[in-house]
């Protein structure tokens, strides 16, 4: 009997030592011992810098299923490659995206508006981070956008303001094979959009600073297999840790 309540009591003291809440915002540690709110998370570090909300971002740092996207993209890419000869120019290219989806920091993240104010005054916008493991992170206003996929040079380029996205790329230099009628551009946010930069359908769409653009490979009704590498690079680089 002594045993078995020694026992139970191990098991009591063990759980109330651990934080059923972990936070991590930037360098910094936060544990709860029960759920909480958004809003309180934040209150400690809201007014420590002059955070551009809109970049903001909280990934759920116990849960793998950004890595298991990577791993289907990557299996979709070398299925591709399979069928190609390595001096093929698409072959070259899906060599060069498979390498940016290898060399990205991941974490899988929480599309969801980040806004100390917002989720202060407005319940709709104040979540509850139930028990787990979860990172936020925080940064001033960012000076460039990253750009990724059929690109002759992937990475972070200046932002410009008051420039449209195909006035944007029109600097840049994109692979033989890249797609000429639009790109994916991923939002701060999370949010992906599908935007034109044709001349027959190019919009006025300006990138917010912090945004990624990713050019697409070049592919039609009769090549359903490179849509699919190309909305799911898009839908994996929602879960960068941006640089």
């Amino acid at each position: 009997m002594k045993f078995i309540v020694s026992i139970f009591l191990l098991c009591l003291l063990s759980t109330s030592t651990h934080a059923a809440v972990e936070v991590q915002i930037n360098q910094l540690q936060f544990s709860y011992p029960e759920p909480v709110r958004l809003a309180k998370v934040l209150e400690p570090i809201s007014a420590s810098s002059d955070w551009y909300w809109p970049a903001s971002a909280i990934y759920r740092t116990d849960d793998d299923s950004a890595e298991q996207l990577r791993t289907q993209l990557l299996k979709q890419i070398a299925d591709l490659k399979a069928e190609r000869e390595p001096a093929d120019r698409l072959y070259q290219a899906l060599s060069k995206i498979e390498e940016q989806v290898n060399a990205w920091t991941l974490a899988t993240r929480v599309v969801r508006t980040i806004n100390y104010d917002a989720a202060r005054l407005d319940p709709k916008q104040n979540p509850q981070l139930n028990e787990g493991r979860y990172m936020i992170r925080l940064m001033p206003r960012p000076d460039s956008v990253h750009l990724s996929g059929a690109v002759m040079r992937a990475g972070s380029y200046q932002h410009k303001s008051q420039v449209s996205t195909p006035a944007y790329l029109a600097s840049i230099s994109m692979l033989d094979v890249a797609e000429p009628d639009y790109v994916y551009v991923i939002r701060p946010s999370g949010e992906i959009m599908r935007v034109g930069i044709a001349y027959w359908n190019g919009t006025y769409n300006q990138l917010m600073p912090g945004s990624q653009v990713i050019v697409p490979v070049f592919s039609t009704i009769f090549s359903p297999s490179l849509a699919k590498v190309n909305e799911s690079l898009a839908q994996l680089a929602v879960h960068r840790v941006l640089p």
